[in-house]
């Protein structure tokens, strides 16, 4: 396995000393991720996200098969040997692309760096993957929900909800958004508006729980920017020691932290994206196609067949199984 940042050479993320030598002598594998994932200046160049969740793991399975050796000495046919071994591992498809995918761009990344590998024209291959939407379970959604504070429940909610774009839950102003009472079911609704994808403006929709979360979650954001005498720029979901709207990348982040809080296994699709599947699919079984459509913001109807109404091995098991159980 990858040594532990704190026992790397170069220390984890801080900066190496200006007289350290670019290139480790020798270039381990375990020394891959590091170099590929920082500059020169030991700065990271990739999220944080990607070095620890994408760089390290398919470098663990470099190492695992080869063992931590140098990657000069390392072939074409080394590297078609180790996918041959996740193949013989029964590595799960896209799993296994993901290594091979990552692999290639380290390699790519360590020639334009000036370290000798061997040539690697061909050698990455890819399997056939079966298209599918990849969608957070509603175990896990439930999981993430129960191991989060307040502001980031409401998120979670809303995208759970509404299958918003992380863009759009992060422009989310107070401005476009009303928490309204429906008298005939007695519940309260979300309805508002955000930009995403060219600017283009979309509608929010949220049921009754996302509701009550984002409700509460407005309230302490007012008294804590009060408190603490922060500025408010008018975004629904900020930072309160600044009153800036979160980015984009925190928001990704963010899931991230969460995910790995609830002890979900880090191959599980969790980020804010896979909500929005989640919420797509579900559309499907009551709205018509042009109403999801519509909803998800897409210009082209064949963009939302073609993305959402896929189901995959489970979801065909279920629907089959269940519906010949209700004619019984």
């Amino acid at each position: 396995m990858i040594a532990n940042d704190n026992n790397h050479r170069y220390n984890g993320d801080s900066c190496r000393p200006d007289n350290a030598p670019e290139v480790p002598k020798p270039m381990n594998l375990s020394d891959v991720a590091y170099f590929c994932a920082h500059d020169g200046r030991g700065r990271l160049r990739v999220s944080k996200e990607t070095y620890q969740r994408v760089y390290r793991p398919a470098v663990a399975r470099l190492i695992e098969f080869f063992e931590d050796v140098p990657v000069t000495g390392l072939t074409a046919g080394d590297l078609a040997d180790w996918q041959d071994w996740l193949d013989s591992r029964d590595t799960a498809v896209a799993t296994r692309n993901t290594y091979v995918r990552t692999a290639r761009s380290l390699w790519n990344h360590l020639r334009s760096r000036g370290v000798t590998t061997c040539d690697t024209d061909g050698v990455f291959k890819f399997k056939k993957e079966r298209k599918g939407v990849k969608s957070v379970s509603s175990a896990n959604a439930w999981r993430m929900l129960a191991a989060t504070g307040i502001r980031d429940a409401a998120i979670l909610w809303l995208a759970m909800d509404s299958a918003r774009r992380r863009g759009g839950l992060a422009d989310l102003r107070l401005d476009n958004v009303a928490i309204i009472w429906n008298a005939d079911i007695e519940e309260y609704y979300v309805v508002g508006e955000v930009t995403e994808k060219g600017d283009k403006p979309q509608v929010l929709l949220a049921y009754h729980g996302a509701a009550m979360a984002l409700n509460a979650w407005l309230i302490i954001r007012e008294e804590l920017l009060h408190v603490l005498r922060v500025a408010d720029h008018g975004y629904v979901f900020v930072d309160v020691r600044s009153g800036q709207p979160l980015t984009t990348q925190t928001m990704s982040g963010l899931t991230t932290k969460i995910a790995q809080r609830a002890g979900i296994p880090a191959h599980e699709p969790t980020n804010l994206h896979s909500f929005r599947h989640r919420r797509a699919k579900e559309m499907l079984k009551d709205l018509s196609l042009t109403e999801v459509r519509d909803i998800l913001g897409h210009t082209n109807i064949r963009t939302t067949a073609d993305s959402y109404a896929v189901n995959g091995k489970e979801e065909l098991i279920s629907a089959f199984f269940g519906r010949a159980q209700r004619r019984k």
